[in-house]
């Protein structure tokens, strides 16, 4: 700051102070009769953080979290940051963040991202170093503090139905044959984490535990799948019974979270009853029906889930579905993301090519490739957004056996990844029949969540109700915890409006959502009509003749009796919030009672605008 006096001349008043065009300020000293003129202009504004403490909380060992800081240029003059470290266990600089030394122009500001991965469990604490070449701010200084936790273990309880309907045809496969080939692929997919609990339970007229609970070692595993490969279908139905018996053994585990995945295609018809079981409060239950919804007790599969902290899933004819299932229940379980999940037709000597945005704040993506015909063997491959192919030396875990192939690949951080739109190639290698059903599901371990809220039209006001087991959806010391998903409520009807609530939980960090559509598909004939004509069949109680005569003759009503119409497919566009934190779509609920199929797809951008895609699957029972 220049400093001059002005010629001496008549008294000046001390209370004006004036600036001119030029950036100087004129003081008047009336004490000595002196004018004073501080020339600013050359003057430098120290550069600052916006932040001075950084404070990640609690976050679970093998997970990550992100936060940002601005490096803020207050100056008419280009500041030039020299270099960036950060110090302290588990902290590092987000590669993300602008490689030093960078400038930063007048006015304005950079984006640091720093990232606590903590490797142990304690509190931590560590520094943020920016140096820059300002000559009253060389270094500034950001305190980090964070806490590691243990990542809280499961213990999982498959209770599976091995009545005698189960042997009734599904397509390519019997029911049976689909459920040990989807209850092999859900044992592998969760088989990484060795801290993890199993136990196996089955119920036809009776129930019994094939595999007592057991931590899920090499050994376990390989017990749960040979058990799985031995059930046969014969008997009546006691889902009450398998429920018992599956939450018995859940009772013997030390584990806080404890989740139940029941799979049935029918009525119960033995006792106990599945009203007669209690479910201790926190645990989990999901409910998978496979086959139509005439023939299976919807309503207390669905409110046995739905009332506990899960949700209800039925296949309802598309039984190839059952696999699409399960890795949603998985993802859910493992706090990850379903970015895409199609079902796809192969043919012989033919690739598809499965395009998915990956961006960066996507960690890993496990991939789930399943298929029907167990003579035939595919494989999937990545292509990044730069053309470069990727096989299995680039996956860091993996599973195969016939009818499915599973592995992990590392994102952010491998010297592989690339932001952007990549491509899954599913590769039929070997395919007996012309053409197969194959289903694969991408699912990412990431910082962005969002949350699924469905409820029904505002203007009636019926919300869904917090599941008893709401506190079952994330130990306390579970990080990040599963994408909140509300089922929808009770009591839809014909005619009502189904309204889907989209938005980032709490870790958006700076990312929008800029759009999706949502495909909803009505059922081709009224749900109380196929009750009426097929609702007091006992499929468990006749041979496999007659099962299979009571199916055609069922698949005929549809055809003709009742007329069939086709399956009606509608798409809907969300709204989009302002400020792209959310968004909403409304779902008219137009067709007849039923199971009504909707798959949601939403898409966004990062704060540093890369693209990113979520997905979801949801069976909403429509009642007359």
């Amino acid at each position: 700051m220049l400093v001059t006096p002005l010629p001496q001349g008549a008294a000046h008043d001390p209370q004006k102070l004036r600036m001119d065009n030029n950036a100087r300020l004129f003081v008047a000293d009336a004490a000595t009769n002196l004018v004073y003129r501080f020339d600013t202009a050359g003057q430098r504004v120290a550069p600052t953080l916006s932040r001075r403490r950084l404070d990640f909380g609690g976050v679970g060992i093998g997970y990550r979290l992100p936060l940002t800081v601005d490096v803020r240029n207050g100056a008419n003059t280009p500041l030039q940051v020299l270099n960036v470290t950060v110090v302290g266990g588990g902290f590092r600089l987000d590669p993300i963040a602008p490689a030093a030394p960078f400038s930063i122009g007048a006015g304005g500001s950079a984006r640091l991202t720093v990232v606590f991965a903590p490797q142990t469990a304690g509190l931590a604490a560590g520094l943020l170093r920016v140096s820059t070449d300002d000559p009253g701010a060389t270094l500034l200084l950001a305190d980090l503090a964070g806490e590691g936790l243990v990542v809280e273990p499961m213990a999982m309880a498959f209770v599976l139905d091995r009545s005698g309907s189960m042997s009734e045809s599904s397509g390519a496969l019997s029911k049976i044959e689909r459920l040990r080939a989807v209850s092999t692929m859900m044992v592998d997919l969760i088989s990484e984490n060795q801290l993890d609990e199993l136990t196996v339970a089955s119920f036809s007229t009776s129930a019994a535990v094939g595999v007592p609970l057991s931590a899920l070692n090499p050994a376990t595993v390989s017990a749960a799948q040979g058990v799985i490969a031995g059930l046969t279908a014969n008997g009546a139905t006691s889902i009450g019974g398998g429920l018992s018996l599956g939450l018995g053994q859940l009772a013997s585990s030390t584990l806080t979270r404890r989740n139940v995945i029941v799979l049935s295609d029918g009525k119960e018809n033995t006792p106990p009853m599945i009203a007669d079981v209690p479910i201790p409060g926190g645990t989990r239950v999901f409910t998978v029906g496979v086959g139509l919804a005439a023939l299976l007790d919807v309503d207390k599969l669905e409110l046995l889930a739905t009332e506990n902290g899960g949700y209800f899933q039925l296949t309802d004819g598309n039984d190839e579905q059952l696999a699409k299932f399960f890795t949603q229940i998985a993802s859910d379980l493992f706090g990850q993301q379903i970015a895409v999940d199609p079902v796809l037709t192969m043919r012989q000597g033919q690739l598809q090519d499965i395009p998915v945005q990956l961006c960066d704040s996507d960690h890993s993506a496990t991939v789930v490739l399943t298929w029907e015909n167990p003579n035939a063997v595919f494989d999937f491959g990545l292509v990044s957004p730069s053309g470069v192919s990727l096989g299995s030396a680039a996956l860091t875990w993996s599973r195969t056996a016939p009818r499915h192939r599973i592995g992990r690949l590392p994102l952010r951080g491998s010297r592989w990844f690339r932001p952007g739109a990549w491509t899954v190639r599913v590769i039929p290698q070997q395919m007996p029949r012309a053409t197969d059903v194959a289903v694969l599901s991408v699912s990412v371990v990431s910082d962005l969540h969002v949350n699924w809220v469905l409820t029904a039209d505002r203007e009636r006001r019926i919300r869904a109700r917090p599941p008893k087991g709401a506190e079952a959806y994330a130990g306390p010391a579970l990080f990040p915890p599963p994408p909140s998903f509300h089922f929808p409520p009770a009591g839809l009807h014909p005619g009502d409006t189904l309204v889907v609530d989209v938005a980032f939980a709490a870790l958006g960090h700076g990312a929008r959502l800029i759009g999706g559509e949502a495909v909803v598909r009505s059922p081709a004939v009224s749900l109380s009509e196929l009750a009426r004509h097929f609702g007091g069949l006992d499929l468990d109680k006749r041979t496999d003749r007659d099962i299979r005569r009571e199916h055609d003759e069922l698949i005929k009503h549809l055809a003709s009796r009742l007329g069939r119409r086709p399956v009606r497919r509608r798409t809907y566009k969300p709204q989009i919030a302002r400020d792209g934190a959310s968004l909403s779509f409304r779902l008219p609920l137009t067709g007849p009672d039923g199971i009504y199929e909707v798959l949601l797809r939403v898409l966004g951008t990062t704060i540093t605008g890369e693209q990113f895609q979520r997905e979801r699957t949801v069976q909403v029972l429509v009642r007359q």
